[in-house]
């Protein structure tokens, strides 16, 4: 197996200090510069310094470094990170079988940790550190039988990880320790997680990429989720796994007792997800798709703060000059409000690619 570190940057971070005299008035931070060998340009590391300004004039060097806070496979506080578990918690143990009938061996621990959120949350007078994760996905496995691997992107569901951290208070360094899975099963698993971002109001949103193709997998089934699910071999309208839940923009809110809750926001647009950033005023946010010959979104909510219900916009991109590197106007083409209590509706009756839903609308 495969394992990818969890690290931050600012792993040494800076020691709590005490006093009028140790009061910060600023911090500026050094350039590490571009790396030029190889085994540079394929690790992460940093040369930078954090200089630290005092009120009294004084300031300290601290040297930046990276360092390893758990890595997919490790078992901390008795559940193991990177893990792909079904709706129950278990392991999954087989991936599909592919079009010959082979299907690779789990347990699997996907090795592509693709986002972090460092969450603080207040708990009375005391502040915790939680860290949540989530895996893009498992690329690839040895097959149950016989020598040689599979491929497996699209063929596992997704996962997040909540660790919960502690801080050195005199070295200012981090350790995990406790992590646990982030249950899905409330909103029907999770979908190839990519980039995530942390919220003003403090809450991490993960996009789900390269949404499954409803109009392939209204006609077959999407295993990948059938797994998650326990619905093997269903088509959506047999019980299946409904393309249409996949490929949103997920929430996760992290409460002082250290329980995650999760929500799909609907209203964002079902699209290849790689990022959704929120602006300072808490209402509007970009997306990037990640898919190919695609736009540039941008979600207005109704509400500061609250994502589940606005306008979504695309990019209009009018070239006005090709020189001096070009210039050009950005206009954005309002398609559409909505609010995700409805958009679960449609999904809930089963919506199909032609618009078509049993039952009344």
């Amino acid at each position: 197996m495969r394992i990818r570190p969890i690290a931050l940057a600012l792993a040494a971070l800076l020691p709590v200090v005490a006093g009028a005299a140790d009061r910060v008035t600023r911090v500026e931070f050094t350039p590490t510069p571009a790396p030029r060998s190889e085994a540079e340009q394929t690790a992460a590391y940093t040369r930078s310094n954090a200089i630290v300004h005092y009120v009294d004039g004084r300031k300290r060097v601290f040297p930046l470094e990276y360092r390893v806070l758990f890595r997919s496979g490790e078992r901390i506080g008795g559940s193991e990170a990177g893990l792909i578990t079904d709706r129950h918690g278990q392991p999954l143990l087989r991936s599909p079988a592919d079009e010959k009938g082979a299907a690779a061996q789990g347990p699997f621990h996907s090795y592509a940790p693709d986002a972090n959120s460092l969450i603080r949350v207040p708990d009375g007078r005391r502040e915790r550190l939680f860290l949540v994760t989530h895996y893009e996905y498992h690329t690839e496995a040895p097959l149950a039988a016989g020598q040689g691997s599979m491929e497996l992107y699209a063929q596992l569901p997704g996962v997040m990880s909540l660790a919960e951290l502690r801080q050195d208070r005199a070295r200012g360094t981090l350790a995990a320790r406790r992590l646990t899975n982030i249950d899905m099963n409330g909103i029907g698993g999770l979908w190839i997680p990519c980039a995530g971002s942390l919220t003003p109001w403090n809450t991490h949103l993960g996009g789900e990429e390269y949404e499954p193709n409803a109009r392939q997998f209204e006609h077959e089934p999407l295993e990948a989720m059938n797994l998650y699910l326990g619905t093997p071999g269903r088509k959506a309208a047999e019980g299946g796994a409904n393309p249409y839940r996949y490929g949103h923009v997920v929430e996760v809110k992290v409460s002082p007792q250290g329980t995650a809750s999760v929500a799909k926001r609907y209203a964002m647009g079902r699209l290849a997800t790689e990022l959704a950033e929120v602006m300072p005023d808490e209402r509007t946010a970009y997306l990037g798709d990640d898919g190919r010959d695609t736009m540039l979104f941008m979600f207005v909510a109704d509400r500061p703060r609250d994502l589940s219900a606005g306008t979504l916009y695309a990019a209009k991109w009018e070239q006005r000059s090709g020189e001096h590197g070009g210039s050009a106007d950005l206009k954005w083409i309002r398609l559409g409000h909505a609010d995700e209590d409805g958009i679960r509706a449609l999904v809930d009756r089963g919506i199909r690619v032609n618009g078509v839903a049993p039952g009344p609308i």
